[in-house]
């Protein structure tokens, strides 16, 4: 009987925890990613801003907009790609694709679905926002910024915070346990 009692209780103890610590990891790696796509987005305003305002697409030159694109790609470890409507690459921070066409369903979809076409797609450790550059003018899509992000640091804090919640979450088993003998 004893037994049997020492189980229920560890069980109805433990089981709550194990959900609980997923749920709350879980949740914690995506408002850590929600959180930095929310940052990209706001920078690829900015830098969607400069272009219209620079007249960047139509061939003006603007180092505002090239510094810009530079910082925020070397900040957040990554890739921002400027492409005109005709899909061709005006600006890689790599400086590999520059001159070239691009044909991608993101790009293609971004250019076509007006000013609420944001993309977000997961590659590995990358994270890649391809959005809109909207002409203030006439409210139309005059071309794309694709913004490629690394999210190691992202796990890396996550894995961090997750250690310290299965120190908590052992220090509460061995409580449980304690109790429940």
């Amino acid at each position: 009987m004893r037994t049997q009692v020492f189980i229920i209780l560890v069980c109805v103890g433990l089981i709550p925890l194990v959900f609980l610590f997923n749920i709350i990891s879980n949740a914690y790696d995506s408002q850590l990613l929600s959180q930095r796509k929310d940052e990209i987005q706001s920078y690829g305003t900015v830098i969607s801003n400069l272009i219209t305002t620079s007249g960047y697409l139509s061939g003006h030159e603007s180092n505002e907009v090239d510094s810009e694109a530079d910082e925020i790609a070397n900040v957040y470890q990554g890739r921002i790609m400027i492409v005109d409507k005709d899909l061709t690459v005006v600006k890689d921070t790599y400086g590999l694709e520059e001159g070239k066409t691009i044909i991608s369903t993101e790009v293609v979809k971004c250019l076509n679905s007006g000013p609420d076409g944001n993309y977000l797609n997961t590659i590995g450790d990358y994270q890649q926002l391809t959005m809109p550059i909207i002409n203030s003018s006439d409210g139309g899509v005059i071309g794309v910024i694709i913004i490629s992000y690394s999210t190691k640091s992202i796990f890396n804090v996550s894995k961090v915070v997750t250690h310290k919640l299965i120190f908590i979450l052992l220090g509460i088993i061995v409580c449980i346990l304690i109790f429940s003998f």
